[in-house]
């Protein structure tokens, strides 16, 4: 399936305004955003080098709690190159070798810290038990290393406490 958008014809996968465009705009309009059909078109969509599809899966999936939204090779014994989703967050995960560069950090803003912090902690993943830290930038942290360097490093803002008055 193809769709078109300000004239240019895209492949479905490597859209911007697939399903994710609706959870986009629903965030911004959480945070307050008003949102037009221009604005609500633009995601990005990080690019991290991998070089073992099962052990990616086994990080994202098994342990993160990612889903693989798609998965493409160009013959069967060549290079994979797929989409992993959690929620509104898309990551594309490649084993080629020219796409991106390996040790790469991403930074994903969430309200949810927390939360991801439980669930990950409550499986069994014996390579990492990564804690949440105070930033300087008033927010809590937790930084997770994919098995290929890549770093996610979750970021929740901490609201400044108004003096009652």
């Amino acid at each position: 399936m193809r769709f078109e958008m300000v004239g240019f014809r895209l492949p479905r996968a490597f859209g911007i305004m697939h399903a994710n465009r609706r959870l986009y705009a629903g965030n911004l309009k959480r945070h307050g955003h008003k949102t037009t059909m221009i604005e609500a078109v633009f995601q990005a969509v990080p690019i991290l080098r991998i070089f073992d599809v099962d052990k990616a899966k086994e990080f994202y999936v098994g342990w993160l709690g990612f889903k693989v939204d798609w998965e493409y090779r160009f013959e069967v014994n060549s290079p994979a190159y797929m989409q992993v989703s959690k929620k509104s967050l898309v990551l594309h995960l490649s084993e080629h070798h020219g796409d991106c560069c390996p040790g790469s950090t991403v930074l994903v803003l969430t309200t949810e810290i927390d939360s991801l912090h439980r669930e990950i902690m409550a499986r069994d993943y014996p390579y990492q038990r990564p804690g949440i830290e105070m930033a300087p930038w008033n927010a809590k942290v937790m930084e997770v290393i994919d098995p290929f360097g890549n770093r996610l490093r979750f970021n929740e803002d901490i609201e400044d406490e108004q003096p009652a008055g």
